[in-house]
């Protein structure tokens, strides 16, 4: 879809009725501006993307998990739009390869609480999905839970939707610190995974920067006693969230953000002023009710 701005201008009222009648036909799209001078990199950027939507993948990842064991990874978020209006709830799913298989989005009422009717069946479409995508009717699964968890959102909640068979980790998106080399106050290196401190203290991973101009940051994760029923370990949570952020996604940048988190950030921020990850027929949104809320 060829749109008249560029990145951060508001879209014309002819070109969201243009999505929203492609939104209405489940179709696949991607959009890019007419005001780029140089549409070979806009195009060469979105490669990957159009393999995804053609139903392939860019490219594929080990997370070499252990003893060969297939875990799937799901994303949950909650979004906020600014000022007002309803939050958006997303749970994304992906394959243990890394490729994102789908995102599904529940609009609620305004609240720093998922829904928990709505998370249930939400997690429960995703492990169905799952097990379809597998073969199997118990599929393991490495939960990704972005920012702040209320303590009406508890383990219990997950397993009875998910089963035994997952790990459970808080994860915050936003910077919390930045890394430097002790030995020469350098930034430190992007591949570079820390942990410290026990299972009361929050642990650290690093994830790489989008650049090489920048610096990497840290997500902070938290695995409690009891969430993780793989027993992957934390040397092998913090090692696959770090290597997630290389994970297929839109563009062909790192993203910084393990990309079930990245996938269900996205889904959760769609709103008519913001269509970054609009046209993507696997995230599945009523878009009616959030438009009329707007």
């Amino acid at each position: 879809v060829a749109l008249a701005g560029m990145k951060g201008e508001a879209m014309g009222e002819d070109e969201l009725r243009v999505m929203d009648r492609l939104d209405s036909c489940d179709a696949s799209y991607r959009m890019f501006s007419l005001k780029n001078p140089e549409l070979f990199w806009s195009s060469l950027d979105q490669v990957g993307t159009l393999a995804m939507l053609a139903g392939g993948a860019p490219y594929r990842m080990n997370f070499n998990w252990p003893e060969g064991t297939s875990v799937y990874s799901i994303g949950v978020d909650l979004g906020h739009p600014l000022h007002e209006g309803p939050s958006v709830l997303a749970v994304c799913l992906m394959g243990p390869d890394g490729v994102h298989l789908n995102t599904f989005t529940r609009v609620q009422k305004r609240d720093e609480t998922a829904d928990a009717k709505n998370l249930f069946e939400m997690l429960r479409e995703s492990s169905q999905l799952a097990q379809l995508h597998a073969g199997s009717s118990e599929p393991k699964f490495l939960v990704l839970r972005d920012g702040r968890r209320n303590p009406g959102e508890d383990i219990y909640s997950y397993r009875k939707a998910l089963g035994k068979n997952m790990t459970l980790v808080d994860i915050s998106k936003r910077v919390n610190a930045y890394v430097y080399d002790s030995s020469n106050f350098m930034p430190g290196c992007a591949g570079d995974v820390l942990y410290f401190g026990d299972e009361k203290v929050p642990l650290a991973v690093t994830a790489p920067s989008a650049t090489s101009m920048q610096i990497p940051t840290v997500r902070k994760i938290r695995v409690d006693r009891g969430w993780d029923g793989l027993g992957l370990g934390i040397e092998k949570v913090t090692e696959v969230i770090c290597a997630m952020a290389y994970a297929p996604a839109l563009g062909l940048k790192p993203h910084g953000n393990p990309g079930p988190v990245y996938w269900a950030d996205g889904a959760a921020s769609i709103s008519p002023h913001n269509c970054r990850f609009r046209g993507i027929k696997e995230i599945k949104r009523n878009f009616n009710k959030l438009l009329e809320s707007n």
